[in-house]
C-alpha cells in the first residue's frame, strides 16, 4: 500500500514570481489552438478516437491515461497517433474560452490563477541534485567539469545529436547520472523486485497546483532585461512592460511516497532525505547558495552602468529573508545562474556552456556566465529580483 506524507505548506512570495502562460499544456480536459482554449468532450473524444484508428487507438489511449506517471498530454496523443485535431477539434470539444497569450500569469483553461505544482517540483529537484552532486565532488571535485566539458564538445562536433534547447534542459541531470550507478539499482530491482521498477527518486514527490485565491496578489509590473556590458557594468538591454506576478501568499501541498521511498533504498539509492522536513532543509541550503552567488555577482558587477542596482543590493543583504528562503522559481530564475551549473568552474565550463550550447548564434562572450538579469521596476529603477519564496508548514 502507498503510504504518502503529506503536509500543507504557506507559499509566501520574498519577490515577485512570474510563471509564464506561454504554450502550457491544460491537461487531459483541454486543448489549446492559438487563444483559444477548447474543453474536450470526453464521450465525443472517445467516439472519434475509435472510429479514426479501432480498437488499436482505443487501446493506446487507456494505456496512456491511465499511467498516473505519464505527462502524454491530450494533444499529444493525438498527434502520435496521427489524428489531426485542429481541423477536426469541434468534433471533439464542447466549448471553448478565450485565453491570451503574453505576459499573463500562467491560468488554467477557466481563467483559475495558479502556481503549478511542476514548477514547484522542478525547483525541489534541483535543490536535491546540487546535494547529490556537491556530495560526489567532495571526493572527485573535477568530476562534474570533466563530464560536462566532454559532453560540450560531442554537442561542437555533432549538434544535430540533439535539440539545442533539450540538451541545455538536461545537461546538468545528465552529467549528474553519469556520476550516479543508476544502472545498478535499476538491474538489481529487476532482478529482486520485479514489481518496483522504482529507480528515478523523483517520482516520490508529490505537488499539488497551488490556487490563486485572491486575485489582487496578481499585479502588473515592468521587467528590466539587465545585461553587462563591455566593460562589465549594467546596462538595460530590454524593457518588458505588463509582467503579471504574483505577490501574496497562497496554500500548497507536498507530499513523499515513502514506499517508492523505500524501493529505492532497498534497491541501493543513498539516503537524499528521508522526510518532508529533510526535504524542506535541502531546499533551504541549495537557496541559500542561490542567495549568496546573486549578492556576490553584485558585489563584483553591480557597481556601474547607467542603473541603480542599490535596491537589489539591499534585498540580497537581508539576511532575515536569506535565511527564510526556500526556493526560487518561475521566469526570471536562469538555468546557469541559479541551478547545479553553480558547482562548474565559473571561469572555463561555464563560460563555454554559455557560449557552445546555450547561446542563440554560439558567438563567443566573455565571462562572466551568465551576464544578465531580470528585474522589476520602481519608476524606472530595479526593486526586486524575480522568483523567491518561502514555503511554511501550516
Amino acid at each position: 500500500m502507498t503510504y504518502l506524507e503529506t503536509k500543507i505548506y504557506t507559499l509566501k512570495t520574498l519577490s515577485p514570481i512570474h510563471i509564464r502562460t506561454g504554450n502550457t499544456n491544460y491537461g487531459e480536459g483541454f486543448i489549446r489552438i492559438g487563444e483559444k482554449v477548447y474543453v474536450v468532450d470526453a464521450a465525443k473524444l472517445q467516439t472519434e478516437i475509435y472510429n479514426f484508428g479501432q480498437l488499436d487507438a482505443v487501446r493506446k489511449y487507456t494505456e496512456t491515461f491511465s499511467n498516473p506517471d505519464s505527462d502524454t498530454t491530450i494533444t499529444g496523443f493525438l498527434q502520435d497517433i496521427g489524428y489531426n485535431y485542429r481541423d477536426n477539434i469541434k468534433k471533439i470539444t464542447k466549448r471553448v474560452v478565450r485565453l491570451p497569450r503574453g505576459n499573463r500569469f500562467i491560468q488554467s483553461g477557466l481563467g483559475q490563477h495558479f502556481v503549478p505544482g511542476s514548477s514547484i517540483k522542478g525547483a525541489i529537484k534541483t535543490a536535491v541534485l546540487f546535494h547529490l552532486i556537491q556530495r560526489v565532488l567532495t571526493h572527485q571535485p573535477k568530476l562534474l567539469d570533466t563530464i560536462v566539458s566532454n559532453k560540450i564538445n560531442q554537442y561542437i562536433d555533432d549538434p544535430s545529436n540533439n535539440q539545442k534547447q533539450r540538451f541545455a534542459e538536461t545537461l546538468i541531470e545528465q552529467a549528474f547520472q553519469s556520476t550516479h550507478p543508476r544502472e545498478y539499482f535499476q538491474n538489481k530491482q529487476r532482478t529482486d523486485e520485479s514489481n518496483g521498477a522504482f529507480t528515478d527518486v523523483f517520482r516520490m514527490i508529490k505537488v499539488k497546483d497551488a490556487m490563486i485565491e485572491n486575485k489582487s496578489d496578481l499585479q502588473n509590473e515592468d521587467i528590466l532585461f539587465t545585461t553587462l556590458n563591455n566593460s562589465n557594468e549594467f546596462d538595460v538591454k530590454t524593457r518588458i512592460s505588463n509582467i503579471e506576478c504574483f505577490f501574496g501568499e497562497t496554500k500548497i501541498e507536498i507530499s513523499i511516497d515513502k514506499n517508492i521511498l523505500e524501493s529505492f533504498t532497498r534497491a541501493g539509492g543513498p539516503p537524499v532525505f528521508t522526510d518532508l522536513k529533510s526535504l524542506m532543509q535541502l531546499c533551504s541550503n541549495f537557496s541559500q547558495v542561490q542567495w549568496e552567488a546573486e549578492k556576490d555577482f553584485l558585489d563584483d558587477y553591480g557597481n556601474g552602468g547607467r542603473i541603480n542596482l542599490g535596491k537589489i543590493k539591499d534585498f540580497y543583504s537581508d539576511n532575515k529573508n536569506k535565511d527564510i528562503a526556500t526556493l526560487r522559481v518561475g521566469w526570471g530564475t536562469g538555468m546557469l545562474g541559479t541551478t547545479v551549473a553553480l558547482l562548474l568552474d565559473k571561469e572555463t565550463t561555464r563560460v563555454n556552456l554559455r557560449n557552445d550550447v546555450i547561446s542563440f548564434d554560439r558567438r563567443p562572450r566573455p565571462k562572466p556566465a551568465p551576464k544578465s538579469r531580470r528585474f522589476v521596476t520602481d519608476k524606472g529603477q530595479p526593486e526586486f529580483p524575480l522568483g523567491w519564496i518561502q514555503l511554511t508548514e501550516k
